[in-house]
């Protein structure tokens, strides 16, 4: 079975179905739900599942559940053994289930599959593959870094369940939470093969600044959750699943959260988005933070720039068309 999620994504509905309903696998159902989108989401995805009534499946919210509660029902709502994820507006290359069902029925300890993967940057479509390897991936190293995108992941629905599945209190970062849990059921594996092409998207949760400033403290979250006993994490979810409680967990001057600011601003420096900057560092409380950012800012806009780019990319490891792993 593969679940992905819309909400007002009228035009990247055709490119993300038509990939999925013309897999070289057959033996898979889909399960498409329209997160209560005010567009005409709704209306293609209805387009698709007449023209494929026993591939696809469409669950209308009437109001908004949000990804992670959209997920969690979605998967409920069916059997299979295998429950694979998919981004909307992305695409799967046409072995992507078929590749990732073989690995994880050829490798019964595997939990999670994911596959090498197409950075595609929507606005001038230049693309840059990604290749990493989950099979050495720990909990530790999940500690310090996503090895996922998410959209390109299929999991073992025992091991999902024995892990106790997506948790409604992650509005964010919904799969970092979930791989801290999967990887001690069992370890991750990755198909050494492009076989997704995420788009990105810098309306999306990792580049808007607002959105991207709630999936850091989620991320600063789920890792501090993952690694308390077991009466502090569930006194952290308790407070997580208030109003607002994300805020109390991880508040601006946490420190942690101030380097995840201060990095998301190189980056943007990086892929040369200045013009989303200034609301990115604004919750920097260090001066001499703030004037470097300013200062390289400054120069990027003044086309000074090659070798402080150069640098740039250097120090935060990403190249001009690269994104972070995206946490939901």
């Amino acid at each position: 079975m593969v679940v992905t999620g819309f909400y007002n994504r009228e035009r990247l509905v055709d490119r993300t179905i038509e990939s999925l309903v013309n897999q070289s696998y057959e033996n898979f159902s889909i399960i498409a739900f329209n997160d209560a989108s005010t567009d005409g989401t709704g209306d293609r995805l209805e387009y698709y599942a007449a023209l494929h009534p026993e591939l696809l499946k469409v669950v209308h919210h009437p109001e908004r559940l949000g990804f992670t509660r959209g997920m969690i029902d979605a998967i409920a709502s069916s059997d299979s053994d295998f429950i694979a994820v998919h981004g909307s507006g992305d695409v799967a290359l046409p072995d992507r289930i078929s590749a990732q069902a073989r690995a994880l029925s050829d490798r019964p300890q595997i939990s999670v599959v994911g596959s090498h993967y197409i950075n595609v940057v929507e606005e001038t479509g230049l693309e840059r593959i990604r290749m990493p390897d989950a099979g050495t991936v720990t909990f530790e190293s999940l500690l310090k870094s996503n090895i996922f995108t998410h959209g390109e992941v299929m999991m073992r629905r025992s091991s999902y369940v024995a892990a106790g599945g997506y948790r409604p209190h992650f509005v964010n970062c919904q799969d970092l939470d979930l791989w801290l849990r999967m990887i001690k059921v069992g370890p991750f594996f990755t198909v050494p093969a492009p076989l997704y092409k995420r788009y990105i998207i810098f309306d999306g949760v990792s580049y808007d600044p607002k959105k991207a400033k709630i999936q850091w403290r989620y991320a600063i979250a789920a890792a501090r959750i993952a690694t308390a006993d077991k009466l502090a994490a569930e006194n952290m979810l308790s407070v997580l699943a208030r109003d607002g409680g994300i805020f109390e967990l991880v508040p601006d001057d946490d420190p942690e959260f101030q380097a995840y600011a201060f990095k998301a601003s190189l980056r943007l420096i990086a892929w040369g988005r200045t013009d989303l900057v200034n609301e990115t560092a604004a919750v920097l409380n260090s001066d001499p933070r703030r004037y470097l950012i300013a200062a390289a800012c400054g120069l990027a806009e003044a086309r000074a720039t090659r070798l402080l780019l150069a640098a740039v990319q250097r120090a935060v490891g990403v190249a001009r068309t690269e994104a972070p792993a995206r946490g939901g």
